[in-house]
């Protein structure tokens, strides 16, 4: 028999250690789940059991602590409980999770045992009193229990909350917030205080340890996250030292010329990024939108990689003529100087202009640092521009080079070391250059702050991004009643697939998973429909960069051993599937686009860029580096049909169900840039799926989300 504390009850101490146990053994699965990163069968229940005793547990300990003096509202909050554990438990481990009937009264007990609990909370903190504080906080918490309780009432117990009802909950709410935090204060004021002991000498030096050890952890991240990793601008190991004079000459002339056409396409992109910039930036202050349509997207990102490749071959050319101590006759050395410092001042004149451009615009910076292997372009990119102009290293090696060229460029005029004319080029451009860089200096403390608190946001957003995806997949994995699909693997054979055609966009949904209940709408995905490698002959497409960098995994067969001819957004990602695997689901409708083979192609080839990419977690679609699955049929479409965002939970996106209300929308208006090819609806009575029409199919977006049939 374990020793019971005095000053607790045999029934509290058993409920703790009931509840200390549920805690570790979901603590366990969690991490089990975690490494593998699988969630399904029992091993979903035992968590959802255990998370349920942790809970439950919790709240039979703090009644129990209130039972001797407010009996009536713990007793009635232990009844509500025990009732609530009860139906949970069914909920969890029978097949009775398929009768409404068991939710509601989960539900109404749920919410009675939490405001019953809370009531004995104010009443513990404010005993004694009968004023304001205490009666008021006590009437606003149970009419909130009351408010809450009745959503288990509803003819739909998912369906989207009224927005008058939501107006008259947030009163109570604030009542209860304000009243708890007042009988808090009171409660604090009332409480004895004991004595304050004198601290130790031990605990002295263990406190001063502790915080020079904390001020140097601090004092590292910070450094850690203030150093710049932009690159430098240095010399490569010369050539010139070998190089004959003759040649050498040859190159110091074809790298002049080359100078002109690279300073030119550099003046002409930016006098035209900075127009459409202006263009961009009232179109979308016009459309009173934040995020960038796809070819808006693909316009500035074009921008950022002709930057890129002018900046990159100044870099080559500022490298290469920095090994200009190599030269032995003075003349071609002084030529190599300045081939070298031109380029040099270039560079940072380039990135300067750059930087200034785009650097005080955070949308505009946020895109240019997202990752797109399309391009090439790797996360922080713009970052490292801006790190590079800030270089100390880089601007005391302009300014050692500014100084030698300042010495000696007179007497290098006079000498003829290059033609006059080439020489007074070469000559304004560096005078252009350096009163630019000097009367539009980057700060360098702003851009420390900047790499600190990026460096914050990155450290912070990780493991809580990491975190949500683990949440998404852990809820997205688990479904309440197991059964077979309504649409059956030989029913699409032979009846889904026939009807199909390279770039139709298909909608899915699968009842009883747990995920469908924070998704908007009855509809919860969408895919794309690509065909097979024929289907893209057909459309001309099939030796298209796009395809064939990825043509290995969309020709490999799928896990169930047919051709993968649909690409969707995922929880692992853009994927290629089969059309088995897709569309095995409950509900099943394919819309086609109205568009040329053409545009069909364009579509496919678009969506064929993004495989690969991670499962955006956020449902942010201002970010094309991770996808959700609305986001693909986007980003493939967006040009060739319309789309309008829609603002969801503080993000700008486009859910399956906007698509469905497009095309009931567009077909009452009687121009429709989609067609009708199916609609699979349910039939929970003979547990198949069958054929509806298009009046059905418009209906089907006014289906509450809910998990039954």
């Amino acid at each position: 028999m374990p020793r019971i504390p005095r000053n607790m009850t045999p029934t509290r101490y058993y409920v703790r250690w009931v509840m200390l146990v549920a805690a570790l053994v979901g603590l366990g699965l969690t991490a089990r789940a975690a490494i593998q990163r699988s969630f399904g069968g029992v091993n979903v229940a035992s968590l959802l059991t255990c998370a349920g005793l942790v809970v439950g547990t919790f709240l039979i300990d703090i009644n129990l602590t209130g039972i001797g003096r407010f009996r009536r509202i713990a007793t009635t909050a232990l009844i509500t409980i025990l009732v609530s554990q009860a139906c949970y438990l069914l909920l969890v481990w029978t097949g009775f999770k398929t009768e409404s009937l068991l939710w509601r009264i989960w539900w109404v007990s749920a919410i009675g045992s939490v405001t019953a609990t809370y009531i004995l909370v104010i009443r513990r903190a404010t005993a004694g009193q009968r004023g304001l504080v205490a009666r008021g906080t006590v009437l606003c918490v149970a009419l909130s229990g009351v408010l809450a309780a009745s959503l288990g009432l509803r003819r739909h117990l998912v369906s989207d909350i009224d927005s008058f009802y939501l107006g008259a909950a947030s009163l109570p709410l604030v009542g209860v917030a304000v009243g708890t935090f007042l009988a808090w204060l009171r409660w604090m004021g009332s409480q004895d205080k004991p004595p304050r002991s004198p601290m130790t000498r031990g605990a002295k030096i263990a406190w001063l340890c502790g915080s020079y050890v904390g001020v140097l952890m601090v004092g590292l991240y910070i450094g850690r996250a203030g150093t710049p990793s932009g690159a430098t601008i240095h010399a490569v190991p010369s050539a010139l030292r070998t190089m004959p004079a003759e040649k050498l000459e040859q190159q110091a002339a074809a790298d002049l010329d080359r100078l002109k056409t690279i300073f030119a396409d550099l003046d002409a992109l930016h006098a035209e990024a900075v127009s459409y910039q202006t263009e961009l930036r009232d179109r979308m202050a016009g459309d009173d939108r934040a995020y960038y349509l796809p070819e808006e997207e693909y316009r500035i990102r074009w921008y950022f990689v002709q930057f890129l490749t002018l900046r990159e071959a100044l870099l080559r050319l500022a490298s290469v003529y920095g090994g200009y101590e190599a030269v032995s006759d003075p003349g071609a050395r002084a030529r190599c100087f300045i081939l070298g410092y031109t380029a040099t001042l270039g560079v940072f004149h380039a990135g300067a202009n750059f930087v200034h451009a785009y650097g005080d615009r955070p949308e505009e910076r946020r895109k240019l640092n997202e990752p797109e292997v399309q391009w090439g372009l790797r996360a922080g990119l713009f970052d490292e521009i801006e790190e590079s102009v800030v270089s100390e290293r880089n601007a005391r090696l302009c300014a050692e080079m500014g100084a030698y060229y300042r010495l000696k460029r007179d007497g290098w005029r006079q000498a003829g070391v290059l033609p006059v004319e080439e020489f007074d080029w070469l000559r304004a451009r560096i005078e252009h250059a350096h009163e630019f860089v000097e009367t539009h200096r980057v700060s360098r403390s702003k851009a420390w702050f900047e790499r600190i608190v990026e460096t914050v946001r990155r450290d912070t957003y990780e493991p809580v991004y990491a975190a949500q995806s683990l949440l998404a997949e852990l809820i997205g994995d688990i479904r309440i009643v197991e059964r077979a699909p309504y649409v059956a693997i030989d029913f699409i054979e032979d009846k889904v697939a026939p009807l199909l055609e390279p770039g139709d966009i298909i909608l899915e949904r699968r009842n009883w998973f747990l995920s469908n209940a924070f998704l908007p709408g009855f509809w919860p995905h969408g895919a794309l429909y690509v065909g097979t490698m024929d289907d893209l002959r057909e459309l001309g497409i099939a030796d298209a960069p796009e395809i064939r960098r990825h043509a290995e995994d969309y020709l490999r067969p799928a896990e169930d051993g047919r051709p993968r001819v649909v690409i969707e957004a995922v929880s692992e990602g853009v994927v290629f599937n089969s059309l088995t695997h897709s569309l095995h689901a409950d509900y099943v409708a394919v819309l086609r686009p109205c568009v040329s083979k053409e545009q069909k192609g364009e579509a496919i080839k678009r969506a064929f860029t993004h495989y690969g990419k991670d499962y955006d977690f956020e449902f942010d679609f201002f970010t094309s580096d991770k996808l959700v699955c609305t986001e693909l049929i986007y980003r493939a479409y967006e040009g060739i049909l319309h789309f309008d965002l829609a603002r969801i939970m503080g993000r700008d996106t486009f859910s399956a169900l906007q698509l469905v209300q497009k095309y009931a929308d567009e077909r009452r208006r009687n121009n429709p840039e989609l067609e009708f090819v199916l609609f699979l609806d349910a039939d929970p009575a003979t547990g198949q799926a069958k054929f509806a029409d298009e009046d059905e199919f418009c209906a089907s977006a006014d289906r509450p989300r809910a998990f039954t049939e």
